[in-house]
């Protein structure tokens, strides 16, 4: 999480700190320590959605403000596991390689840059916003099919 906060703004050294994080499917739970640390930090409640099957494994909400039914009225989604196997971060003057880095740390990335820039610039609107982050997209669904339960408040 500290990598994740280093870098905060430079979305580039962000994603870079994302990908250095092995989130294959199965694999997501450090990673998704490192984000729901890191949104909280940054003054986001979080609240968490295990998988029952898989104790290391959850769905992430966060927003600001207390949550309310029905909840955000613009929700950013993504997912947090890459396609196995791991391949971590490279970097050239231009571009970032590696697993990840567009589908969908890159997205995930720019959501949390966009989220954040929303809020400083509109933060009466900043109660409305949402980011809902799964696990799983790339085999099962298992995030987003669980996503309509009951989710825990953190």
């Amino acid at each position: 999480m500290e990598e994740l906060i280093a870098a905060k703004d430079d979305i580039s050294a962000f994603l870079i700190a994302l990908m250095s994080i092995d989130s294959t499917t199965g694999k997501e739970g450090n990673l998704s320590f490192a984000i729901k640390e890191y949104l909280k930090h940054e003054g986001f409640n979080i609240i968490l959605q295990p998988i029952p099957s898989h104790p290391q494994r959850f769905n992430i909400l966060a927003t600001l403000g207390q949550f309310e039914a029905p909840g955000p009225r613009i929700l950013f989604n993504t997912h947090l596991d890459t396609v196995p196997p791991f391949i971590p971060p490279k970097r050239d003057d231009e571009n970032i390689y590696g697993r990840g880095s567009n589908d969908a740390k890159g997205q995930m990335a720019s959501q949390i840059f966009a989220l954040r820039r929303l809020i400083s610039d509109e933060p009466n609107i900043a109660s409305q916003l949402g980011l809902l982050l799964v696990v799983g997209e790339e085999t099962d669904h298992i995030g987003m099919k669980s996503v309509s339960r009951k989710m825990v408040v953190l």
